[in-house]
């Protein structure tokens, strides 16, 4: 639609204020074949680790990076990435829940 980087910027913020929107990725192509990528997030999701595992970086809860190649490709390694990022996160959770009821458990 011709809108540069700075023209969208906002949107991938906006995106993270919706109630039922833990995190929101944006990706920008441009004409020399590169795809820029923001990542937010609320709470659950360090969105950095997977910045990071492409050349880019930020916090945990803002992140970013660009990746040389075609958008729809770059969409599903991005994609694919995030989902293993929210399964660990989901894990990791209920380990910790588990944990908590074990040692909950021997209390009594």
């Amino acid at each position: 639609y011709g809108c540069d980087y700075e023209e969208t910027a906002g949107i991938v913020g906006f995106l993270r204020t919706l109630d039922t929107a833990e995190t929101a990725i944006l990706f920008i192509e441009d004409d020399q074949g590169q795809v820029n990528i923001s990542f937010r997030s609320k709470i659950f999701i360090n969105v950095n680790e997977i910045a990071v595992q492409f050349g880019g970086g930020g916090h945990k809860n803002a992140s970013g990076c660009e990746i040389e190649g075609e958008l729809d490709k770059v969409q599903k390694i991005i994609l694919d990435k995030f989902r293993e990022q929210l399964w660990l996160t989901v894990f990791s959770w209920l380990t910790n829940q588990k944990i908590l009821q074990v040692l909950m458990s021997l209390e009594n």
